[in-house]
């Protein structure tokens, strides 16, 4: 499992198996989330199974699936909702773990909880990279403060 700790509360990984999910109970998380659409590539857990998996172990499960090319403040707020509900241990995972990492960094700076630059930096400390968002970033960070 391609698994990093984005925040004390917060994992972020890549397409989950059916291990994964035990390996993240034993890690304590009680929630997961994720934002791959289902059939985005052959192979991959639908969110059906990593549902029956999940409910297995005590976790819940929440969907909000995005590509790059179709990612809305909708989803932002969402994931950002989804994160806020306690503060039990999460993971969030899509294909490589960089599209939770971006809704996560989002969310937050669009709340006003951190800055753009401090988002981006621990999205990296965590091994993935939103550079590319970074204007995204800077803009909501100031739509936060005004």
């Amino acid at each position: 499992m391609n698994l990093a700790a984005l925040t004390d509360d917060l994992y972020v990984a890549a397409q989950l198996q059916a291990a994964d999910v035990a390996q993240l109970a034993d890690l304590g998380v009680k929630h997961l989330i994720c934002n791959r659409p289902d059939n985005e590539e052959m192979g991959q857990l639908n969110l059906a199974e990593i549902e029956a998996i999940a409910a297995e172990h005590g976790m819940d499960v929440a969907y909000v699936p995005i590509t790059m090319n179709g990612l809305s403040m909708d989803d932002v707020q969402a994931f950002g909702a989804w994160y806020a509900q306690d503060a039990a241990p999460k993971a969030a995972y899509c294909r490589s773990g960089t599209r939770s990492s971006l809704l996560w960094a989002l969310s937050q700076v669009a709340a006003g909880k951190i800055s753009a630059a401090e988002a981006q930096a621990l999205v990296q400390k965590a091994g993935r990279d939103v550079s590319n968002a970074a204007g995204l970033l800077q803009q909501l960070e100031a739509q936060a403060k005004a």
